[in-house]
């Protein structure tokens, strides 16, 4: 029966999934199916094994929450089953082969399978109901395009709200550089959403697209017209002075109140709603930029992330990257400093996630309760931005905010897959909950993952227990599946070695070992122990009767010290307990005064609050009074007409009484004649009397008809009088509307900027509050940290105590050492005093090289004398050429340039040699590769000499051969005197060290420190020198080059250090007064342990000092020898470097002229390059005064055509006044006619009554 009822249960299930979940469930309680959803009767290791009526294919694992089955689940029925062989299910053991008791529970699962079949239908038929009337936006066809950036937050707001409510739209790329997608609009920002609804209609702001998109979903009634006329724009200033465009209402939903009751459950959720939307835009999006480009590595890969995801091209990818990404990281900076941000922007991150957490609170999944509302939509958007950034992961792992995201992903999933609408009312955070662990345990394997954190070298075995093979289908199965889990896959994050934890109180465990581990390599120290270091002595070696009694005066003082330091405590103790008392009174009167001015804010708060509610009482009945207008207008336009057709029939019975009027007078003229000629009769016939009857009748019908056509008349001007009446008053009702319109509107904005202002106020108060809790919390904490101070000093000034007690001890073991240092010392005057007679011997030898060197510098003062002469010569050439050459200095600038150049090089030289020349006096290798390199200059100086005057040789082609050689004079005139005062310097250099080695004997150690001291001198002095050089140098290029980059960058530091400096120096300005106080205290202590110390470093600096004293005198005996020994190689080496020096003067001549060559082909380049770069320029410039004339021609026509239209509008106005001063004019008249007509028949009357009366009766001449 089971089985059968299985078979027919499966057939019906592909049509009623619910049933089918019903019986699912039914038999899942019998105990028909195992806990992997497939129907056995028996456990069932194999696949593929027939059990009882059903196969077990294999397929996908079920969850146990799957209330029905897929049809891909491969289960079928096949024959029926034997009743011998019905056994108990996998799970329960209910049933039994015969038997009441399996009878009754048969029935009782009968009952509540039925049951949860009928539940499960219901419950997916009213889903699918209410899927279809979520998904059904219209009956008409709307077309939905986006524009956006696909990484703005703004735009991934209205993303994540259309993707949730699943309405079709297409998404255009705007480029971020060009935005020629959005050329159509004058908005020119993101996100733009247009809807072609028969009209293109255009939707600004990301809020208001929401909020009349969501208006739109839920009341069907109204159009998107007018549902985008109750979100006007707003044109106002921001804080910067900017003019932007603002929508006050932005974050209300213009529903009527049984639609507000449909989606919103209270008023309160409605006010929580738009509190966290306006927070979103407020606040968490500010805090977006400034961690996304918190550092220049983050801005990098964000606008990676950017520029692979954005419309861009190569190009401008390329300078997206780098130039976007430093900019928006200065930018990032800048907004930290403006939104008043933490100088760690994370922490902000962290607390905005934590307090969006906290308000939608344990109880319910969403801030909407079981379904997320706009606010959960508005955050999601704006932090999906950061997904797969560094900034979402940092926030993922420090806040809670990962289950919210995590269920938001969850409900998406399952709208777009079509097995969940939004959540029913009777469902719970827990069901939620229990599902989405259910789907994670679905792909979970059974046995729990491990984890093992291993270093790199340490080689690692894993044993695994072999499982049995599954079969291929399984493979394919499982295949599949990795292929979609792949891509969620990521890496683990390194696990560094953790140190042993240390108890507080104790500064190492177990040894101390010193670790260092790399990538590849790890190292351990040990150092050695510390018994081991200590010197043999013991106090039981060094006890004398002396000792005793040092020891007991220590004791005293120390105890007097103690007792000092004890009362010193107390005091400070009382004096910090004082200060502390009067900080936290000042910081209750703070807080209770900052707590009134919040409760007075919050007043202000309310009363602001009833304004705004009064005001939109008003701007409802406005609305009101609007859409009645409008109305009016309408039946203003049916009033028209039918004044035109009352125009008309008055006209018509104008006629009708002017033709009545004309027959009335026809009538009365005929009646004259007939009277006239039977009064010059003498006789009346009975035909004249009955004519005379015939026509009175007439005439009395005539009169009649006039009568009556005349009273039409008047009650047709009647009406019409009042109808313009009413007109009119209905026009002066209409401009007093329109009055308290502009004026509502005008104190709404008002109202509003107040509360923008008490909103800042009440912010600024909160920031005030929060600083002052934080000072309540610092001194609370200051004061904790000074007694814990106090208790550290005190363990510190005993362990002191003790080191001082070691430290005599110290001091006794050495003055022991002194007194054997002092024996060794003389066994080292002795051998000073052998080492004296050597010196001796080699003065001897010292005095010869001496007079050699002398002879030797003799011969070169000749050859300077020489080179004077030459010299003299030359400069009385030069004085003669110097006339000729005045009028052509101001050619020669550039070579001056280059001149200057070089002069650079020559003081690198020049610091080079004296470099060499302080080597010299030290190594004698290095005085050798100082002449050298000497010789090296000198032969650079000749080749940019040379070089220099190639240069004048080209520039000079027109000049002749005589001023050529005047300019080559000059040149090795200046080349001559600059050798000259070095070779001057070098002889008297020589002449000092041939004084000084001859002094050197008597007085060698006083030589060895003037040699040290002038060679200190003259490197600090040379040093000085070429620095300066090159500073002036280098900074007037770097200046020059780096100016406008610097201005730009010091404009931002110089905001960025005026916020700063200005939050320094509160912070400066309470931590001063506090760090004066401890250094008070701590100056006093430390004053009396630097006695102690300065004792101990005086006898410790004693001994260091006669050890420096002996390696000093073995060190200077080494360096005169060695000195004695460089000069006599010097002097030969020196005559050889003055021939190598004019060989290399020759060479360097050569490489000037091609260095010249160089600089004028870079000169010609240059010049080049600028003129293309003006060239371009030029170009630029046509091209923006081109379009500024185009710009300008499409305004001189937007004004015409302004100025056209406001002359059509004056025209229609003055065209609508004639005609109404026409009609005007026309009632005048007619009016007049009537008056005219009813003057007439009023003189017909009288004339008829005067002609037919008893006296004409009486004259008459018939006689009765």
């Amino acid at each position: 029966m089971a089985h059968g009822m299985c078979s027919a249960t499966w057939r019906l299930g592909h049509h009623l999934p619910g049933l089918r979940g019903g019986m699912a469930g039914l038999l899942m309680a019998r105990g028909c199916f195992s806990h992997s959803g497939v129907v056995v009767s028996r456990p069932v290791s194999t696949p593929g094994v027939l059990v009882r009526g059903y196969i077990n294919v294999p397929g996908r694992e079920i969850p146990r929450s799957a209330l029905y089955l897929q049809r891909s689940e491969g289960r079928a029925p096949i024959a029926p089953y034997s009743p011998k062989t019905w056994r108990r299910g996998y799970r329960t053991g209910w049933w039994q082969e015969s038997g009441v008791s399996g009878r009754r529970s048969w029935g009782i699962m009968v009952v509540l399978g039925g049951a949860l079949g009928v539940f499960q239908t219901l419950k997916y038929s009213l889903g699918e109901e209410r899927a279809e009337e979520d998904l059904q936006v219209t009956d008409g066809n709307l077309q939905l395009t986006l524009y956006q950036y696909k990484t703005c937050p703004f735009c991934s707001k209205v993303r994540a709200f259309l993707d949730y409510y699943q309405v079709p739209h297409e998404i255009v790329e705007v480029n971020p550089v060009l935005r020629r997608e959005i050329k159509f609009s004058s908005y020119r920002k993101v996100p733009i959403l247009i809807v072609n609804a028969g009209s293109p209609i255009q939707l600004n702001d990301s809020s208001v697209i929401i909020s009349v998109m969501k208006t739109f979903l839920v009341s069907k009634m109204k159009s998107l017209e007018e549902l985008v006329s109750y979100y006007p724009s707003m044109k106002a200033t921001d804080d910067r002075g900017k003019e932007v465009i603002q929508y006050n209402n932005k974050y209300w939903l213009m529903l009527d109140e049984r639609e507000t009751g449909r989606v919103y459950a209270s008023k309160e959720s409605q006010v929580e709603e738009m509190k966290w939307r306006r927070w979103t835009d407020d606040w968490l999006v500010h805090l977006i930029s400034p961690n996304v480009y918190r550092t220049p590595r983050e801005a990098l890969s964000s606008f990676d992330y950017i520029v692979r995801e954005g419309n861009f091209g190569t190009i401008e990818g390329l300078f997206a990257k780098y130039i976007g990404a430093a900019a928006m990281f200065v930018i990032g900076k800048r907004l930290k400093s403006r939104h008043h941000l933490k100088d760690d922007v994370r922490q902000d991150l962290y607390k905005a996630a934590n307090d969006w957490v906290a308000a939608i609170g344990k109880s319910r999944p969403f801030l909407g309760g079981s379904e997320p509302n706009l606010a959960d939509l508005a955050v999601y958007g704006v932090l999906h931005v950061m997904e797969g950034l560094e900034s979402f992961n940092d926030m993922m792992s420090n806040t809670k905010i990962k289950p919210c995201l995590s269920c938001y992903n969850q409900v998406c999933y399952k709208r777009q897959c079509g097995i969940y609408n939004p959540l029913s009312k009777s469902s719970t955070f827990r069901e939620i909950v229990f599902q989405f662990k259910e789907r994670e345990m679905k792909n979970r394997s059974p046995s729990p993952p491990l984890h093992v954190h291993v270093h790199e070298s340490t080689p690692v075995h894993v044993h695994v227990k072999r499982t049995q093979k599954p079969t291929s289908k399984l493979q394919k199965g499982a295949k599949s599946k990795l292929k979609g889990d792949i891509g969620n896959l990521r890496r683990t994050a390194k696990v560094k070695t953790k140190v042993p934890w240390v108890p507080p109180g104790k500064t190492t465990v177990r040894d101390t070992n010193f670790k260092w581990e790399g990538l590849t390599h790890r190292l351990d120290v040990t150092p050695p122990h510390m018994e081991k270091m200590l010197s043999a002595l013991r106090l039981s070696d060094l006890s004398t009767d002396e000792e005793d009694m040092l020891h007991s005066k220590i004791h005293s003082y120390e105890k007097k010290i103690s007792g000092l330091m004890d009362e010193m405590d107390s005091l400070r103790h009382e004096v910090n307990l004082k200060k502390k008392g009067h900080l936290l009174e000042r910081y209750e009167d703070k807080l209770v005064a900052s707590h009134r001015l919040l409760e007075a804010q919050k007043e202000k708060l309310t009363e602001v609050s009833i304004d705004l509610e009064e005001t939109e009482d008003e701007n409802s009945r406005l609305r009101k009074s609007i859409d009645r207008i409008k109305e009016e207008k309408d039946f203003n336009l049916l009033q028209k007409q039918q004044l035109q057709q009352e125009k008309s029939h008055l006209l018509s019975k104008l006629v009708e009484v002017e033709m009545d009027a004309s027959e009335a007078a026809k009538e009365v003229s005929i009646m004259r004649e007939t009277i006239h000629r039977m009064q010059h009769e003498k006789r009346m016939t009975s035909a004249d009397v009955n004519l005379l009857t015939r026509q009175k009748e007439i005439l009395l019908q005539k009169l009649n008809t006039f009568e009556d056509t005349n009273r039409a008349l008047r009650t047709l001007l009647r009406d019409q009088h009042c109808r313009e009446a009413k007109t009119h008053r209905l026009l002066e009702q209409k401009d007093i509307l329109l009055k308290k319109l502009s004026d509502a509107d005008a104190e709404r904005a008002h109202l509003q900027v107040r509360l923008l202002e008490k909103d800042k106020e009440v912010d600024d108060l909160q920031l005030q509050l929060g600083t002052e809790k934080d000072l309540a919390r610092t001194a609370a904490e200051f004061s904790k940290s000074l007694e814990g101070t106090k208790a550290h000093l005190q363990g510190q000034l005993r362990n002191r105590e003790a080191d001082n007690n070691r430290l005599c001890v110290q001091l006794r073991e050495l003055e022991r050492h002194a007194v054997e240092q002092k024996a060794e010392m003389e066994q080292i005057i002795a051998e000073y005093k052998e080492l004296k007679q050597k010196l001796e011997s080699d003065k001897d030898a010292l005095k010869k090289s001496a007079r050699a060197q002398k002879q030797r510098s003799e011969r070169n003062e000749e050859a300077l004398q020489l080179l004077k002469a030459q010299l003299m010569e030359k400069n009385a050439e030069l004085s003669k050429s110097l006339s000729s050459l005045d009028n052509w200095r101001s050619r020669y600038d550039i070579l001056a340039k280059e001149k200057n150049k070089m002069e650079e090089e020559i003081t690198k030289l020049s610091s080079r040699v004296s470099d060499l020349l302080a080597l010299n006096q030290n190594r004698e290798d290095k005085k050798r590769q100082d002449l050298e390199d000497l010789m090296d200059k000198f032969h650079q100086q000749s080749t940019e000499h040379t070089l220099l005057k190639l240069e004048h040789e080209k520039l000079k082609t027109n000049w002749t051969t005589v001023e050529e050689k005047l300019l080559l004079a000059h040149s090795e005139v200046q080349q001559l005197r600059n050798s000259v005062r070095q070779y001057e310097g070098l002889v008297d250099t020589y002449k000092e060290q041939a004084q000084k080695s001859r002094k050197e004997a008597d007085e060698f150690g006083m030589q060895v420190e003037m040699c040290n001291s002038k060679n200190l001198n003259l490197k600090e002095e040379m040093n000085q020198e070429l620095e300066q050089m090159r500073r002036h140098f280098q900074t007037r290029l770097a200046d020059l080059e780096q100016l406008p980059d610097v201005l730009r960058k010091t404009e931002n530091k110089l905001q960025d250090c005026q916020d700063q400096l200005q939050a320094y120096e509160k912070k400066n300005s309470e931590l001063s007064s506090i760090i004066s106080q401890l250094r008070v205290g701590m100056e006093q202590q430390g004053d009396k342990m630097e006695s102690t110390r300065d004792r101990y470093q005086c006898s410790v600096e004693e001994n260091k000092r006669l050890a420096l004293k002996l390696e000093d005198l073995e060190r200077r005996l080494d360096e005169a020898n060695t000195q004695n020994r460089e000069l006599l190689q010097v002097v030969a080496k020196r005559e050889e470097s003055i021939r190598q020096n004019q060989l290399r003067l020759e060479e360097k001549t050569c490489e000037c002229a091609a260095l010249t060559r160089q600089l004028e082909a870079s000169i010609d380049d240059a010049r080049r390059q600028v003129d293309q770069s003006r060239e371009q320029v030029s170009s630029k410039e046509r091209v923006t005064q081109s379009k500024i004339l185009d710009l300008e021609t499409q305004l001189s026509r937007t004004k015409a055509e302004l100025n056209q239209i406001r002359r059509s509008k004056d025209d229609v106005e003055q065209r609508f006044q004639s005609r109404l001063q026409d009609l005007k004019d026309r009632l005048e008249q007619s009016e007049s006619t009537n008056r005219s007509m009813q003057n007439y028949v009023h003189f017909l009357k009288t004339s008829y009554a005067n002609v037919f009366g008893d006296a004409a009766l009486s004259s008459s001449p018939i006689r009765p």
